[in-house]
C-alpha cells in the first residue's frame, strides 16, 4: 500500500556538516516560538537554506531513504527529535504540511499496480534474455558494409 501511497509532505530543513552542530540548532528548533525558517536561512549549509529550508511537497520515493523515513515519521506541525544523519550532512528537519493518504484501495490505484508490474516483468524478461543471448559480430560482413 505504502507503493502506492497518495500521501504528501512538505518538509523545511536545516542541512549542517557535522552532528554536534545539528544538536545544537535541534535545541534550538524545538523551543516555543521559534521560527524554523529564520534558523534555516541562519544556519543552513544547502543551498535550501536561502527559502527557509523549504523542500516544498514531496511523495515516499523522492528523498534518500534516511531523510524520508524520519519525515514520514514526524507528525505535521513538529520538529523530528533527533538529527538524521544522511550523504549531505546533519538535518534537522519540520513537517509543516501533509496532504494525501496512505490508505488507498485497490481500484483507485489499479491500473498504477498493472503498469508497474507489467514494467517490471517486461524489465526482468529483457535481463533475463540478455544473459542468455550470444552474440557474434561478423567483421567481414561489417567491412562489407562500411566500405
Amino acid at each position: 500500500k505504502v507503493r502506492f501511497s497518495k500521501k504528501e509532505i512538505r518538509v523545511l530543513h536545516i542541512i549542517l556538516p557535522d552532528e554536534a552542530k545539528a544538536r545544537a540548532v535541534l535545541a534550538e528548533a524545538t523551543k516555543s516560538g521559534t521560527d524554523f525558517e529564520a534558523l534555516a536561512k541562519q544556519y543552513s549549509t544547502g543551498p535550501s537554506g536561502a527559502k527557509g529550508g523549504d523542500l516544498g511537497y514531496f511523495a515516499r520515493g523522492r528523498m534518500v531513504p534516511e531523510f524520508e523515513a524520519a519525515a514520514f515519521r514526524t507528525p505535521k506541525g513538529e520538529v523530528h527529535g533527533e538529527p538524521v544523519k544522511t550523504g549531505f550532512g546533519w538535518h534537522v528537519l519540520k513537517v509543516i504540511d501533509e496532504r494525501g493518504e496512505d490508505n488507498v484501495s485497490l481500484e483507485t490505484v489499479k491500473s498504477e499496480v498493472k503498469e508497474q508490474l507489467e514494467r517490471e516483468l517486461k524489465d526482468s524478461l529483457l535481463k533475463e534474455l540478455r544473459a542468455k543471448a550470444k552474440v557474434a559480430v561478423d567483421e567481414r560482413a561489417v567491412k562489407a558494409f562500411v566500405n
